[in-house]
């Protein structure tokens, strides 16, 4: 019995999502990324176990087939091989990688077993809650520590350069980039309220507690606006659905979606104004500190980087923008392929300011969407604009007719997973993440698309709210 447990967590991809999921999030660690040989092993072991699950799934192909949308995300993988072969000359590899972790993510993350009983399903999907959190719990902590010690790291010789701590005016802290940081901050807040709903446990309400401070600190210290956006629209999102699930207002129907939906906006301002309130304060106590001692002021540094987005609001983000689109007038249909843009920059456009700037050579344009066109022109943006409204149409159908707390002991559950969604969806426009990166975030979106999907197709066939 034991033997054939284990083969189950191998074929339904628990251990492979365990283990890729912790390649990702060391991937953006400032601390465990330059640890030798730990993400190459990371990397081994999630292609291998990658691979064993998609064989699995390649011969029992005809069940898989049947998850909604997934001929979608099909084409979209076919549109990305068409781009990527149209522009062999500027690239092949990197590519070729990237294209192997978006089948992982597409066709193991999303892609669900319709026959695993839903009591596995949701037993692994807490193990993986689990290990974020703890993972997010210790960053975080570990990032504050920086904050308090006034501690820094600014390697330029390691490849990529090691930033650490507090650097230019912002908590990095255990993350390579504040953005990203205060996003997948964000989603260990929901994943705690999660996971607070799976427990009768006072301890672990004590420590998804301690984790939605710590994690709303770093948040505020990272002096990410990307942050702020998505905690914003997360928040009021998650706001107004439990508020028109209540008993009292779920039977009041319009004047309760009113009510809810003023309260939501007042959570969602709340929420944007918490962090800068923090920082302020953090930054009013430093001044008042080191000017009552015999250091500099400069010696502790301040939250805060005003002095740069004066000239600039979008941090560039305009000009990158911009660029992206002279690319794409060159190749409208099927793009220049996500990884090979820079090398097609430089001999098609070379004053672009992709790859022609005072900062540095850019990767991609910081909005997941532009990426799309860029990469694979209007084909594969169309095909991935349809799979967007077709899930977000799909998931919001199935809240609406979800039943209220009363009846439905999953719906805060339930609620908490899809402001996830919104939540990564907001960090979409100012960061290239989810159809090509291999992050934290990619990893929860579109596992917990999955589960969404899941989960409403049970509902709407059982025609009941106890699903998941």
């Amino acid at each position: 019995m034991k033997i054939k447990n284990i083969m189950g967590y191998f074929t339904s991809g628990l251990i492979f999502k365990i283990i890729y999921l912790i390649l990702v999030l060391v991937s953006f660690s400032s601390i465990l990324l330059y640890i030798p040989y730990l993400k190459n092993v990371l990397v081994a072991a999630s292609v291998l176990l990658g691979g064993i699950v998609l064989l699995y799934r390649v011969i029992h192909i005809r069940r898989f087939l049947k998850m909604k949308y997934i001929w979608l995300l099909i084409a979209f993988i076919g549109s990305y091989g068409i781009s990527m072969l149209l522009n062999l000359k500027y690239g092949f590899l990197e590519p070729l990688q990237a294209m192997v972790w978006m089948v992982f993510q597409y066709f193991i993350l999303f892609l669900k077993d319709p026959e695993q009983p839903r009591e596995q399903t949701e037993k692994e999907f807490r193990i993986i809650s689990w290990v974020y959190l703890i993972y997010m719990l210790c960053a975080s902590i570990l990032s504050f520590l920086q904050l308090l010690f006034n501690h820094s790291i600014m390697d330029y010789t390691k490849n990529p350069a090691q930033l650490s701590g507090l650097v230019w005016g912002r908590l990095w802290g255990a993350y390579t980039d504040p953005n990203y940081g205060s996003v997948l901050s964000i989603v260990a807040i929901f994943i705690g309220i999660y996971l607070v709903k799976c427990y009768k446990n006072i301890f672990v309400k004590i420590l998804c507690g301690a984790n939605a401070v710590i994690q709303v600190l770093y948040i505020a210290f990272s002096d990410s606006r990307t942050g702020l956006v998505c905690i914003a629209a997360g928040g009021a999102f998650y706001a107004y659905v439990r508020l028109i699930k209540l008993p009292k207002l779920e039977s009041r129907k319009a004047a309760g979606r009113v009510i809810s939906c003023i309260t939501a906006l007042c959570i969602m301002c709340a929420l944007f104004i918490l962090p800068r309130g923090i920082q302020k304060t953090y930054n009013e106590i430093i001044r008042l500190t080191t000017t009552t001692q015999t250091e500099t002021p400069s010696a502790v540094q301040q939250i805060g980087r005003e002095q740069d987005l004066e000239q600039d609001i979008s941090n560039k983000r305009f000009d990158l923008w911009k660029s992206g689109f002279e690319i794409y007038r060159l190749r409208p249909v099927f793009g220049v392929s996500m990884f090979n843009a820079v090398a097609f920059a430089q001999e098609q456009l070379p004053n672009t300011f992709l790859v022609n700037n005072d900062a540095m050579i850019f990767d991609n344009l910081h909005n997941s969407f532009l990426n799309i066109l860029l990469s694979q022109g209007i084909v594969g943006f169309v095909i991935a604009m349809i799979f967007t409204v077709l899930s977000a149409i799909y998931v919001l159908q199935g809240i609406a007719r979800m039943r209220g707390t009363r009846e439905n002991p999953d719906c805060v559950r339930i609620t908490a997973l899809a402001s996830i969604l919104i939540t990564i969806v907001a960090s979409m426009m100012f960061i290239g993440d989810v159809f090509y990166l291999n992050s934290g975030a990619s990893f929860m979106f579109w596992n917990i698309l999955g589960m969404l999907f899941v989960y409403f197709e049970k509902a709407n066939s059982a025609k009941t709210g106890d699903a998941l």
